[in-house]
């Protein structure tokens, strides 16, 4: 199937569909080094992968909470909340199987972990990649399901991503005799107000037409002259350093919204300056520059790596250089302090902390420490109208939200005797 990486990754389907060119100046661009949360889910997705398929158990799998592995150069550290998601995956996997067997049909139901698939676009025209969890009962219903272990909310309808898997899956080895196909996508750190594990229920007849989409995108990443596009999508685009797009589109949204902005030198100093100017724009041209937060965050972010490796080897960027972080002293041997210090210290030695609410509500069960905790207020953020979280209440609702009504009397004569008080918000 081609290169180790394909060039049109299914993951990245959002960005290459919309920008074609990218593919184009992807290929031009040195790989970067993995990132740590990629590695974090690379650990997170083969202990999926061991637990599922059995080759560990639950007391393996709670044994290595607190281990360290190694992954792209990175020091990853299993934790509860890691393992604590593989568990849920492996349930929902189960539960596929289940519901499918629970359908009454005389054929075998297949479930299968990683599987490799491609879809058929005919010659020269790769595109294929790497399924989490694929379940199926030919003639009746197929499940594709996705594990992401990062924060990035990922919506299920219409995704690209698990559209090629499925399509992929029937093109090579299942078929499209289906009744329905399952595209579902499970999430368990990223909020979003359906929960972690979303679905997407389609048809073969719907995939079909996804694939003549998908050809067309295709042949236009293939053209010599295909276009680069600027949006969203060039936050994960290796190309954005230098893109002609991205620099146009940010130095248009420069010329249109900070022509009477301070300098970045002077905003430094002045941090007032700048929201005092930025209190006179028109709200369109704050959406404009808030529209470019995540994309030039991710520009930024890439040139970093690129300077930290250019600097690391002994390469100038003007203006920049390489200092060392702060770093913690850490036992290389815990039992040889242990073995030291104990016969001395004692109790001493350790120290107690209570547990978290999350991790005593585990061993009592829930609904048992309600009444003992509280939640902070956390601070509001911006995010975009099409976010799948509800939307915050302004400070306005929020002093508002409940009032005091006029009499009680009033209340139980108008049939309100509990509470004595009225929600005027939903």
């Amino acid at each position: 199937m081609g290169n180790a990486h394909s060039d049109l990754s299914p993951s990245a389907a959002n960005r290459w569909m919309a920008c074609p060119g990218s593919v184009r100046e992807c290929r031009k661009v040195p790989k970067l080094p993995t990132g740590e949360s990629a590695a974090e889910g690379t650990v997170a997705h083969a202990l999926c992968e061991q637990f599922v398929e059995g080759e560990i158990d639950s007391l393996e799998l709670m044994g290595r909470i607190g281990e360290t592995v190694t992954e792209s150069g990175h020091e990853i550290e299993i934790t509860e909340e890691m393992v604590d998601a593989v568990i849920e995956y492996a349930d929902l996997c189960k539960a596929d199987i289940a519901k499918i067997s629970g359908m009454g049909r005389p054929l075998p139901v297949i479930a299968k972990t990683e599987v490799r698939v491609k879809v058929d676009l005919g010659e020269n025209e790769e595109l294929w990649g790497t399924a989490d969890r694929v379940t199926y009962q030919k003639g009746n219903t197929l499940i594709v399901r996705d594990f992401k272990f990062g924060y990035n909310v990922v919506e299920v309808e219409n995704n690209p991503q698990l559209a090629i898997y499925a399509i992929g899956v029937m093109d090579q080895e299942a078929g499209w005799a289906f009744d329905e196909v399952r595209l579902a996508v499970f999430q368990p750190r990223a909020r979003h107000e359906d929960g972690s594990d979303r679905e997407w229920v389609t048809t073969p007849g719907e995939l079909k037409e996804w694939k003549r989409k998908l050809k067309s995108h295709v042949e236009d990443t293939m053209a010599d002259n295909a276009p680069v596009v600027a949006g969203s999508h060039c936050r994960w685009c290796a190309a954005k350093i230098g893109c002609p797009a991205v620099n146009g589109a940010i130095a248009e949204a420069a010329q249109a919204d900070f022509s009477t902005a301070p300098s970045p030198e002077t905003a430094k100093k002045d941090v007032g300056t700048l929201v005092q100017e930025a209190r006179t724009w028109p709200t369109r041209k704050i959406a404009n520059i808030l529209e470019w937060e995540e994309p030039i965050k991710a520009i930024i972010e890439a040139a970093k790596d690129v300077a930290r490796e250019m600097l690391s080897s002994g390469l100038e960027v003007p203006g920049f250089k390489l200092v060392d972080g702060r770093s913690n002293r850490k036992w290389i041997d815990e039992d040889d302090v242990v073995a030291e210090f104990d016969g001395v210290l004692g109790t001493k030695l350790w120290e107690k902390k209570l547990l978290s609410p999350a991790k005593l509500e585990k061993l009592v069960g829930k609904g048992k420490i309600d009444h003992l905790t509280f939640k902070p207020e956390a601070q509001k953020a911006i995010a975009r109208d099409t976010d799948p979280r509800r939307p915050a209440l302004t400070s306005a609702q929020e002093d508002f939200k409940e009032v005091p009504t006029a009499d009680p009397l009033v209340d139980e004569l108008m049939g309100e005797t509990q509470p004595t008080k009225k929600k005027i918000w939903a």
